[in-house]
């Protein structure tokens, strides 16, 4: 398999996003959100 510092980077920035959107929607009322899933 051959790794691409893009796609690796790609993958992190996912993981960010990701990490980012569920910190701010706690603060905006988002337990109940979290909660559903």
């Amino acid at each position: 398999m051959i790794h691409d510092e893009k796609a690796e980077k790609l993958e992190l920035v996912g993981l960010y996003i990701r990490a980012a959107a569920r910190w701010l929607t706690v603060p905006d009322g988002g337990r109940e959100a979290s909660s559903r899933e």
